[in-house]
């Protein structure tokens, strides 16, 4: 069976949702740690045909869009239209499609319920199928089965148990699909004439361009949404025109930036590298006094044109499927049981963490590094 993987942090980790599909099933993942639901509608909009072709396309942003709001100030009026985005596209393709909704364990931040309802509006709305995971959570008491290293990520087990479910029950969701007139237009600028290189880890492969000379942007009335990028380390790109000047960082991470301030490409529209160190908004995990000499390695620029006469044809006859988790209450002995071996090794994780600059212990970090790259090669 061909799976799509649409989401974050969760959707990538190696022995979790993701394993399952990589072990007996066609897997094309196309997740990205600290994004957010509108880069998953570029990934909808980048690989449009591969998700056409496949069997069914999983869909998980909403822990993603709580750290967006949370972590870089984005207002929840943005966030609302970009879930809206994401969802409106999605119910569109003409495949069948199931959305989760993760658990929302962290507690120092704010707007849990806010975020959760936004998706849960637009899922209901466009009648997709999903999962709340967030709510069997609640109603079951299960807060606790989470992983130790990270409060946003279920358990490894369960999320691979979770993909096996989605796959069993198959016949149960709804191959019907939305139909959309005068949609609004989106391109991904990824040619700026320019020569590329290739980038590649164990997980991902882009053709990067180095921006270096200013290069103009010819799509005029586009609004910029977002920047992919991958850079070998901390660099800013400039957007600029004769009225507008954007800055935006990225570090050594492929990473999605939404832009959040409204950009609109005019006749007079350039990108560059910057070798200032100031942003116009803040970019996870970049270090704001530190800029690099390297140019900015840039996949790609989403860019749209609204269309105000857009209408939706509603076909599809969505469903919540928590029905699927009941597999967790029935094995909640054997999982408190590995929570509780977990628990009883905290010791050790607490210790490594204090003492990470310690040689020895880079050293192992090294060697550990070193034979899982080889065991994916």
């Amino acid at each position: 069976m061909k799976v799509v993987l649409l989401g974050g942090s969760n959707s990538i980790k190696k022995n979790g949702l993701s394993k399952y599909f990589r072990d007996y099933h066609t897997i094309y993942n196309y997740s990205l740690g600290a994004s957010s639901s509108l880069q998953n509608l570029y990934e909808i909009i980048r690989w449009e045909k591969v998700l056409e072709e496949s069997d069914i396309v999983i869909c998980e942003s909403n822990v993603n869009d709580f750290h967006n709001k949370n972590m870089l100030d984005t207002d929840i009026v943005t966030i609302e239209e970009n879930i809206k985005s994401l969802y409106e596209r999605l119910s569109s393709v003409e495949t069948k499609v199931i959305v989760l909704l993760l658990p929302l364990l962290t507690n120092k931040y704010k707007f849990k319920e806010e975020i959760n309802n936004i998706h849960l509006k637009y899922i209901q709305l466009y009648k997709l199928d999903y999962i709340d995971i967030d709510l069997f959570y609640k109603k079951n008491d299960l807060e606790y089965f989470y992983d130790f290293d990270n409060l946003d990520h279920p358990l490894d087990y369960i999320m691979y148990r979770l993909g096996e479910k989605i796959i069993d029950n198959f016949h149960q969701y709804d191959l019907g699909f939305n139909k959309i007139y005068h949609d609004d237009c989106y391109i991904i600028l990824n040619d700026f004439g320019c020569d590329k290189i290739s980038k590649t880890n164990s997980q991902f492969n882009e053709s990067i361009t180095l921006i270096s000379d200013d290069l103009k942007l010819n799509h005029y009335a586009y609004e910029i949404l977002g920047i992919h990028s991958w850079n070998d380390s901390n660099s800013i790109l400039n957007i600029y025109s004769d009225n507008e000047s954007y800055s935006r960082g990225g570090n050594n991470e492929n990473q999605f930036h939404d832009i959040n301030t409204p950009f609109m490409i005019d006749s007079n529209t350039y990108i560059a590298t910057s070798r200032c160190s100031l942003q116009s908004e803040k970019t996870i995990r970049f270090e704001s006094n530190y800029v690099s000499d390297s140019n900015f390695g840039l996949v790609s620029l989403l860019l749209r044109k609204k269309d105000e006469k857009k209408i939706i044809e509603i076909n599809r006859h969505g469903k919540i499927h928590n029905d699927l988790l009941d597999y967790i209450l029935k094995e909640r002995n054997n999982i408190e049981q590995y929570i509780s071996f977990k628990r009883n090794k905290r010791w050790l994780y607490k210790f490594v963490a204090r003492n990470k600059k310690n040689l020895f212990i880079r050293y192992l970090y090294s060697i550990k590094r070193l034979c899982f790259e080889r065991k994916i090669i």
